[in-house]
């Protein structure tokens, strides 16, 4: 999306599957999370309206389905966390952010936020996750931390906002590890998704599932990553289809489920597993059957959404790079240019971090259409260096003297390496 001035900020984020790991990836199971080609954009504008934020959520048709607008002392002092209306739980994240980072909303203008769904509410594809991402983004906050006061959750959905490919996700020791990894199995037209017609909601099931799980969770997780690990690594769908069902049966077993495939669909020519909480959004199919067959069956469920998974998700075919461009959680990559990223006196704070690429003189970010190019001189190109900073570092580059009148905004970054990688960005 292009940057339409120096008072306009865009930010992006990708939805989410959960191919596996359901329930006990809270629990330190691997999950094997996949990124959707859709997702959600927020939009910040500076507005004439002092003091006043005009925040509205658009659906995928334009329509509006929250709008509100905050005054700075309502901000301030924010909806208790038992309010559950979707522009309290707007209210509550604003809150964190603009405390954290009060300088993103200077004094004497008002701001307008406009957050658009690229896909159905209804598909559960992480419309939450995806608007934690966004502030945490605009407001350089930690977006684990961010998504895990307001949803709660694993946070491998806040790992897929910003991933390119699908990934492993675990979390050790209450931290998110992170792995991109290489899927794209040749039996991925074979694969589906059915929605189920029924939203769930993530902390009820989150609820649900410490409420009746088995005890010793940790031998369970432990046998879900064997299955994990054999689902990415089948070559058949026969072997990944066997897969599917022993993990719907080991998942059942402790949280004292049945599974959809047994429930709603007995006779299913092919393999069904949940995705995510049991009972709603999409499940996976595994079927030899054609489309029109498969929609036939499920038209007779009364059931109508049903898409190619391939057509959804972000897969990956070509190998990882030994040393993924990646932040870790609580950090941000930033890409530097011009006046901020030159070797002066005032910049001396960059020594001692992490970069990717010395420099990126042969690739650079394409300013008019906000992603990245690999032609140098194209359009507004510019050069610079990836960095990976913390969120006090990009505070103080937002007021950086040098930076005057630019915007930070979200950028595509193309690497020597071909890899396309989110990143922060001041632009004017």
């Amino acid at each position: 999306m292009a940057n339409q001035g120096a008072f306009v900020q865009t930010f992006t984020a990708r939805g989410k599957l959960l191919l596996s790991g359901e329930y006990l990836v809270l629990d330190g199971a691997v999950g094997l999370g996949l990124p959707a080609r859709l997702g959600q954009s927020l939009r910040v504008e500076q507005t004439e309206q002092v003091d006043s934020l005009h925040w509205r959520s658009l659906d995928v048709q334009g329509q509006a389905w929250v709008e509100r607008r905050f005054t700075r002392r309502e901000l301030r002092q924010p909806p208790a966390a038992v309010d559950r209306e979707p522009a309290d739980r707007v209210a509550r994240l604003l809150h964190q952010v603009l405390t954290a980072h009060p300088r993103i909303w200077p004094r004497g203008v008002g701001l307008r936020l406009t957050a658009q769904l690229e896909f159905e509410r209804a598909w559960g594809l992480g419309s939450s996750a995806t608007l934690a991402y966004l502030l945490a983004s605009w407001g350089a906050y930690d977006p684990y931390e961010l998504n895990q006061a307001e949803f709660g959750g694993s946070g491998y959905d806040i790992a897929t906002s910003s991933a390119e490919g699908p990934l492993r996700y675990r979390l050790q020791q209450g931290k998110p590890q992170v792995e991109p990894i290489r899927w794209s199995p040749h039996f991925l037209d074979q694969l589906w998704l059915i929605h189920l017609g029924k939203k769930q909601n993530s902390r009820t099931s989150i609820a649900d599932y410490r409420s009746q799980a088995e005890r010793d969770l940790g031998r369970f997780a432990a046998e879900l990553d064997v299955i994990t690990d054999e689902l990415q690594g089948a070559v058949t769908l026969a072997a990944f289809s066997d897969a599917m069902r022993r993990h719907e049966a080991l998942v059942g077993y402790v949280t004292h489920q049945t599974p959809v495939g047994k429930t709603r669909f007995p006779d299913l020519p092919g393999t069904i597993k949940s995705l995510g909480g049991w009972g709603g959004d999409f499940a996976l199919v595994a079927s030899e059957a054609t489309r029109a067959e498969l929609a036939a069956y499920f038209k007779r469920h009364s059931l109508t959404t049903l898409l190619p998974l391939s057509e959804v998700v972000l897969t990956r075919e070509a190998p990882i790079v030994a040393r993924p461009v990646l932040a870790r959680p609580g950090r941000w990559l930033v890409f530097l240019y011009g006046a901020l990223a030159e070797p002066r006196v005032d910049n001396e704070w960059l020594t001692g971090h992490r970069y990717w690429l010395g420099d990126l003189l042969d690739y650079a970010v394409d300013v008019a259409q906000v992603s990245s190019s690999p032609y140098p001189k194209a359009g507004r190109i510019v050069p610079g260096t990836l960095v990976e900073l913390n969120t006090e570092e990009i505070q103080a580059l937002d007021v950086h003297p040098q930076g005057h009148g630019f915007r930070r905004t979200q950028v595509r970054v193309l690497t020597s390496t071909g890899e396309e990688v989110p990143a922060q960005a001041w632009l004017g």
